[in-house]
């Protein structure tokens, strides 16, 4: 299998964003690297969306990298 199996790739698209929304929705990845506060605003205007968002984003993933091998 390589990486240009078009199945595997559309299983790796939700599964690298829903890893980077839950550590975004975490705080280990500031939302903004320049200005903390935004990060900060953004995190408790968003954060629980992203920690419930990201771990479905790498569920789904994670089904349709599944499907994709087998």
């Amino acid at each position: 299998m390589s990486l240009t199996n078009s199945a595997m790739l559309q299983a790796l698209v939700p599964l690298a964003f829903g890893i980077y929304t839950s550590l975004l929705g975490y705080g280990i990845v500031p939302a903004n690297f320049n200005d903390p506060k935004k990060a900060s605003a953004w995190r408790a205007r968003f954060g629980m969306q992203a920690r419930i968002g990201g771990p479905l984003l790498i569920a789904f993933g994670l089904f349709q990298l599944y499907r994709a091998l087998s």
